[in-house]
């Protein structure tokens, strides 16, 4: 399973400086949320990060 990358706007042509982009894979956010991490494997019990 592929997912392609989003296309995101530069960071100059945002007039915005408080404005902070953030890219995050869907592992990323399962791992933020503690949720269990979704691999080719299947599902596996969220790992913990030092």
């Amino acid at each position: 399973m592929t997912i392609d990358a989003v296309e995101h706007p530069l960071p100059e042509t945002i007039s915005d400086e408080d404005t902070v982009i953030i890219e995050l894979s869907l592992e990323d956010i399962a791992s933020i949320a503690g949720g269990p991490q979704v691999t080719n494997d299947g599902i596996m019990p969220p790992l913990l990060s030092d």
